[in-house]
């Protein structure tokens, strides 16, 4: 079985991908981290090494929901179907809260976050 220690970081946003790339330098320094621009960039870089995918929902090309839908349900995932995936956004009305638990999404951190409250989610998810 493959050793999973990458934690791949998709954010159309660079300034928000270097924040949490910095954080996860910092916090998880055993995992190696890898950039991805948007979903469609996150699916072709997806591999057995991911243990955890953060993902923020707006952006172009493909969205976190989507991406996130398409992880879980498209057979050409299938291997990746149980990667975690905690979702960031600034949308947090409810619609959207539930939007998130029904593509599947392991947990559902709001922005703007602190540093401590996406330390918590990985933590959870990643059992350290």
């Amino acid at each position: 079985m493959a050793i999973h220690k990458t934690i791949l970081v998709v954010d159309d946003e660079a300034p928000m991908r270097r924040a949490v790339m910095r954080f996860l330098a910092g916090a998880y320094m055993e995992y190696d981290a890898v950039e991805a621009e948007d979903g469609v960039d996150a699916l072709a870089k997806l591999s057995p090494e991911v243990a955890l995918v953060i993902c923020d929902v707006n952006m172009p090309a493909l969205d976190g929901f989507t991406m996130c839908k398409t992880i879980r349900t498209d057979e050409r995932y299938a291997r990746f179907a149980q990667l975690p995936i905690i979702l960031l956004t600034g949308r947090d009305d409810e619609a959207d809260l539930e939007e998130s638990w029904e593509v599947g999404s392991t947990l559902h951190v709001t922005k703007p976050f602190d540093i401590e409250k996406l330390h918590r989610a990985v933590k959870s998810v990643l059992g350290h």
